[in-house]
């Protein structure tokens, strides 16, 4: 059986393979395998159909697992210094739970669908905001850990 893959599938992963490839932090490495496995969970999305016990699991967690990971891009920028993109992360990062809450407590989600239309649109803005800080960096200081002699080749 092989598994389906969608634009959105290569998409995630060719995302956190680039952020691994630009990152000058060990946080911000781990920030991208973090992207990489929600790419993963997006990916098995498409196997199990929708309304089975998997399927609910895998989409629950490429949520999580794509907010845990701009958390921890956010917390590895502002660890670099990097203020701005690292705050709006962090805004990017916690306020859609917050916000998610507050509409179910105030009116109720008409459907599980705005739901996760309501997170990818968060999950894009946290993209787009990774791409131009690392895009307006793409120096590596010295001293980034991957300047060691162990991992050039």
């Amino acid at each position: 059986m092989s598994m389906p893959s969608s634009p959105a599938d290569v998409a995630m992963i060719s995302f956190a393979s680039g952020l691994l490839a630009s990152s000058r932090s060990r946080g911000a490495a781990l920030a991208s395998g973090l992207f990489f496995v929600s790419g993963l969970f997006l990916a098995l999305i498409g196997v199990y159909p929708s309304g089975t016990r998997p399927h609910t699991f895998v989409s629950t967690w490429f949520y999580a697992q794509s907010f845990l990971a701009t958390l921890a891009l956010a917390v590895a920028l502002l660890h670099e210094r990097r203020r701005g993109p690292g705050v709006a992360l962090l805004l990017l990062s916690l306020t859609p739970l917050l916000l998610a809450y507050l509409v179910e407590a105030l009116v109720g989600w008409p459907s599980v669908a705005a739901l996760e239309y309501f997170g990818a649109a968060f999950i894009a803005a946290a993209a787009v905001v990774a791409v131009v800080a690392h895009w307006q960096h793409p120096r590596m200081p010295a001293g980034s850990y991957r300047s060691a002699p162990f991992l050039s080749s």
